[in-house]
């Protein structure tokens, strides 16, 4: 039921009781003249004659309260369920907003992390480069000075240049790994 017709059918009532509280006492009015009777003087008369009318109206007056009683609790048990259906949603929104800014944060940390790993595959690859151009031209036994400044040959450096390439690879592509899985739209849900 929405607000207008609620509107519409408290305002028809609101008249249909104003209507009833003025219909009885001017009908009996009436009634009261057209009979030929005398107004009385006597206070008891008019208390018997205010106890009628009282009794007449009560009911009607007190049926339609409890119509509009049962009718409002209706209305609010409605209401609370809507709006215990939206604090549910809005709780999953919450979760599911709390969710994605935790991925976010991961996804960001990750992703520097793979930053310094690239930045630094990078150097190395630039290092071994300008030492293969050195073994070019001076063959592999020349001494060099090293990125810890030492004098080692260019055949002792260069393997574990190699494998610190290889590691840092790997780290690169267990990072790309865990980005996409991040990343990836969760499933099961």
């Amino acid at each position: 039921m929405n607000f207008d017709d609620l509107d519409s059918k408290i305002d028809k009532t609101s008249k249909l009781v104003l209507a009833a509280i003025f219909i009885v006492p001017f009908s009996y009015l009436v009634w009261f003249v057209l009979d030929g009777q005398n107004v009385s003087k006597n206070t008891s008369d008019w208390g018997t004659f205010g106890d009628f009318i009282g009794g007449v109206l009560n009911p009607f007056i007190a049926f339609f309260a409890f119509y509009w009683l049962t009718k409002s609790i209706q209305i609010q048990k409605k209401e609370l369920t809507e709006t215990k259906d939206a604090l549910k949603e809005s709780s999953q929104a919450q979760k599911d907003q709390a969710e994605l800014t935790f991925r976010t944060l991961k996804v960001q940390a990750l992703n520097s992390q793979l930053e310094y790993v690239n930045t630094r595959i990078l150097a190395e690859r630039e290092y071994i480069n300008q030492l293969l151009q050195q073994a070019k031209t001076h063959g592999l036994q020349y001494t060099v000075i090293t990125k810890e400044a030492e004098n080692k040959k260019l055949d002792e450096i260069l393997p574990p240049l190699n494998e610190e390439l290889a590691k840092l690879s790997k780290e690169q592509e267990n990072l790309v790994i865990q980005i996409q899985n991040i990343t990836s739209p969760v499933t099961g849900r």
